[in-house]
């Protein structure tokens, strides 16, 4: 038996499933809006009621800053409840919305 296809096949399905892994950054916005803004400063988001005190970091800040915030980076973080939100806990599926809807911020300010 040859090897080639079999190859061929395994880089097929790693592409399919590295796609299917990819975000909606679109579909983040809901997160964004009901969890984040609390604390984090968000482009297109208002929230008079935000705790500075927080020291949250601004989403336009991490986005311009991939060398620090890589998208691993934000993967591992987001999989671990932070202060204050302690009792969130997001899917995987959620996750990887964020990490999209950050990049999408990151191809916005270039």
């Amino acid at each position: 038996m040859r090897a080639g296809p079999w190859i061929a096949v395994a880089g097929a399905l790693a592409f399919c499933s590295s796609a299917q892994a990819a975000g909606d950054a679109d579909a983040a916005k809901g997160i964004v809006v009901e969890h984040c803004v609390a604390c984090h400063k968000a482009p297109d988001y208002q929230n008079p009621d935000r705790s500075e005190a927080a020291g949250a970091p601004d989403f336009q800040a991490i986005a311009d800053n991939s060398a620090t915030y890589t998208a691993a980076r934000l993967r591992d973080f987001l999989r671990k409840p932070h202060y204050p939100m302690g009792g969130l806990i997001l899917s995987e599926r959620d996750i990887e919305n964020l990490v999209a809807y950050i990049a999408s911020l990151r191809a916005r300010s270039r």
